[in-house]
């Protein structure tokens, strides 16, 4: 049995967020309706504020939040990551991509 496979379009949203804020991130990101996101942990990289290496005990730690949402969604989750942008670095990035679906 051959299976078909087809997709959908959506926004992909990337954001590099520190540690200590990833589970209050999750919990808005629930309140707003986005159904499942992906952590990757303890990502490395340099940027405005410098190296952020997780090498000083944790309190540089970033993590990465990678999700797939509804266009209607974009606005609303950059619009609530926006503060936690500005107070402890990172970033967020907005893409188009196309969801596999078996």
């Amino acid at each position: 049995m051959n299976a078909v496979m087809t997709s959908k379009p959506v926004k992909r949203i990337e954001m590099v967020l520190n540690q200590d804020v990833i589970e209050e991130i999750a919990q808005k990101l629930d309140t707003l309706g986005v159904s499942g996101y992906t952590v990757i942990r303890e990502v490395l990289g340099r940027g405005e504020r410098g190296l952020r290496s997780g090498v000083s005990l944790g309190v540089f730690q970033y993590h990465l939040l990678l999700l797939a949402c509804e266009d209607v969604q974009v606005e609303p989750i950059t619009e609530m990551v926006r503060p936690y942008l500005k107070r402890f670095g990172g970033m967020c990035l907005v893409s188009d991509a196309q969801w596999v679906i078996r």
